[in-house]
């Protein structure tokens, strides 16, 4: 921190201050270089009639007696009403003290007294709770106590001095100083930027504004408690650590913005993201050594022309026959190992070969001959019984008591029959 002295055509400024007393608690302020020439009868008001005001970190610091001075033009801070409001507080000249800050003539300085300062209900621990601190910055301001009336009233057939004439003069030259010291610390317009400065008079040092009110417009400026409450600016300030995080990848933010079709994208395919992302587990799985070399497999060209050939709708539907409850069924039961061993031992001989491969398969060849057949064996009567649809064409009349008869023979015996009886 740099701590300096700033003395302008109206001020001493300790910017800021170092936390140097003079003595004991009081702090120097001189005004040996703001041409003050105190008066007899009022030291505290110069011959030209010029006052001082102090202030902390912006604050006023009245006395008790400045209340005396208090009708004059400009003396008040704006607000300010005597013995009602003093630094915009409801409060009267008893609320502070004369030894807040002194004059010290011989010395051509003003003691500005820390402990008497927080003594007092105005600015005390009860008001406005000041800070005297290493650091803060104190102004000494020399000021025209009234701005309204001139400091010398001359009459007529007086006797004129050369004191008077110069106190006149004086009074006039400090007035236009203070109103060059107003324009200088006034936000001025810079023509090469076409901008408004907030800036230290005199310097590049940029500084705050303050006592902005809450914005109506658009193009209004907008205070810090308007900022802070609005929700966009709330929610922000709640994922600092998140912005700030976005801010380190900043190159990746980039990489993204330039692929912004695809992210709206995927953007429109939220739903089903939302769906793979509800089976991790199952992606988890996938994901290890033994799954990623069997997908390897399927990957290849034969397995895929495979699948390929399964996906057909023939065989979509054969599959689809094959999963009925009665088939697996049947399935299972072929599945069973004598089955399985049995079907080997039909799948295996061969006519005359001896490496069980070549030739035709004899039991095959039976397989296929009984298949043919099938449907000759079904049209044969059952021994078991059977029902008939047509005819049947026996080889001739019975001649054991269990062969079934023929029509003729069962006529010619009725016939016999009928003529024995007569």
């Amino acid at each position: 921190m740099t701590y300096e002295v700033d003395v302008t055509l109206t001020s001493l400024v300790l910017n800021p201050w170092d936390g140097n007393f003079a003595t004991g608690d009081k702090i120097a302020l001189s005004y040996a270089d703001l041409d003050f020439i105190p008066s007899a009868s009022d030291p505290f008001k110069s011959t030209s009639g010029d006052v001082f005001k102090v202030y902390i970190g912006g604050i006023r610091i009245y006395r008790s007696s400045d209340q005396e001075y208090a009708s004059g033009s400009g003396f008040l801070e704006d607000g300010d009403v005597s013995g009602e409001t003093l630094n915009g507080q409801s409060a009267t000249w008893t609320d502070t003290s004369d030894n807040v800050w002194t004059i010290e003539t011989a010395n051509q300085r003003i003691l500005l007294d820390k402990s008497e300062v927080e003594a007092t209900s105005l600015y005390g621990s009860s008001g406005l709770a000041i800070n005297i601190a290493t650091d803060v910055i104190i102004e000494l301001r020399r000021s025209v106590q009234d701005l309204k009336n001139t400091a010398v009233d001359f009459s007529n057939a007086s006797i004129l001095t050369e004191q008077d004439l110069d106190n006149s003069a004086k009074n006039v030259f400090h007035v236009a100083q203070q109103a060059i010291i107003a324009t200088e610390n006034a936000m001025l317009y810079d023509s090469g930027t076409d901008t408004y400065k907030a800036t230290q008079p005199g310097t590049s040092t940029a500084k705050r504004i303050s006592n902005v009110a809450t914005p109506t417009s658009a193009n209004d400026a907008a205070n810090k408690t308007y900022v802070d409450g609005n929700s966009s600016t709330v929610t922000v300030a709640g994922i600092a650590s998140d912005v700030t995080t976005v801010a380190g990848i900043s190159s990746d933010v980039t990489t993204v913005a330039g692929i912004s079709a695809d992210v709206t994208a995927v953007a429109n395919d939220a739903t089903d993201i939302g769906t793979v992302a509800g089976q991790e587990t199952e992606i988890g799985r996938l994901g290890t050594a033994d799954a990623v070399a069997d997908m390897a497999i399927l990957a290849t060209a034969d397995v895929v022309n495979d699948m390929n050939i399964l996906a057909t709708a023939d065989v979509v539907n054969d599959m689809n026959v094959l999963g009925t409850a009665d088939v697996v069924n049947d399935m299972n039961v072929l599945g069973t190992s004598d089955n399985v061993t049995n079907m080997q031992t039909l799948a295996d001989r061969y006519d005359g070969t001896t490496d069980q491969t070549t030739g035709t398969n004899l039991n095959i060849a039976n397989i296929n001959t009984v298949a043919t057949n099938i449907s000759t064996i079904s049209a044969k009567v059952s021994r078991s019984g059977d029902t008939m649809t047509g005819a049947l064409t026996l080889s001739g009349a019975p001649t054991a008591d269990n062969h079934a008869s023929t029509k003729a023979y069962t006529d010619s015996q009725a016939t016999a029959l009928a003529l024995a009886l007569g």
